[in-house]
């Protein structure tokens, strides 16, 4: 896979015709390269040129966006800068994360940084202000969202030689966890056309749902957090019956 460019203005005509004509020289050039972008949306004129698309989970792609993506040939992973953030009563896109890949067919997910800090993580749960260009001649100061860019902990800050995980990343393993259980079940349940197992899997599916209020915003992306776990215990004994 090849990353060409990350979050580009693709707003602008120059950049959407730069994109395109590099997209055609690497395909020229390298054909059975695949090329990646994290575009957060939908952009037509860059269908057929990008084979693997980095698309916002909270709606920057519409459903059906997604869908054309998907017709198309083209893969898609869902990108979640700014969205793993500290500041959230618990962790939601964390642990949905994988349940959005398993409804919209995501293959993946892109976490911009897993171990990037301005502070010390362990005294401050924030970012510091940092300068940053991203237009040639122009300079800003910026400060990201609370936790961004990190889902591990330097172990040397508590003298470990190796980094150690944080509730977040916990979260996410959950979430991994009942990707397999939710492939697992739908294996058995079509195998044997076993009706309430594929229902069950249908109502956590509704649990994940395009537009939504993005991670930043826990309580109103899962606003019970219960009826999740006990869809996944009901999946679980799904599992454990049809086996």
């Amino acid at each position: 896979m090849f990353y060409i460019s990350d979050e580009p203005f693709a707003n602008l005509k120059n950049i959407e015709k730069q994109m395109i004509a590099l997209c055609d020289a690497i395909h020229e050039g390298a054909p059975k390269i695949k090329i990646y972008c994290s575009t957060w949306y939908y952009v037509p004129q860059w269908l057929g040129k990008l084979n693997i698309w980095g698309v916002g989970a909270q709606g920057q792609a519409s459903v059906d966006d997604i869908e054309t993506i998907k017709k198309s040939g083209a893969e898609i992973i869902t990108t979640t800068d700014g969205q793993f953030v500290l500041d959230n009563p618990y962790n939601a896109l964390e642990r949905l994360l994988p349940l959005y890949c398993y409804k919209y067919g995501f293959k993946g997910y892109e976490f911009w940084g897993a171990d990037w800090y301005t502070v010390n993580p362990l005294k401050w749960g924030l970012h510091m202000d940092i300068p940053q260009s991203d237009t040639p001649g122009k300079h800003y100061r910026v400060r990201y969202p609370n936790g961004d860019g990190y889902i591990f902990y330097p172990g040397k800050l508590i003298g470990q030689t190796q980094p150690f995980s944080s509730v977040r990343m916990e979260s996410h393993r959950d979430g991994v966890e009942d990707y397999e259980y939710f492939v697992m079940l739908e294996k058995l349940a079509k195998a044997k056309n076993d009706k309430p197992a594929l229902d069950t899997l249908e109502r956590i599916k509704e649990m994940a749902f395009i537009p939504n209020a993005g991670g930043r915003n826990a309580v109103m992306l899962l606003p019970n957090p219960e009826e999740y776990t006990k869809l996944r215990a009901e999946i679980a004994r799904h599992i454990e019956r049809l086996k």
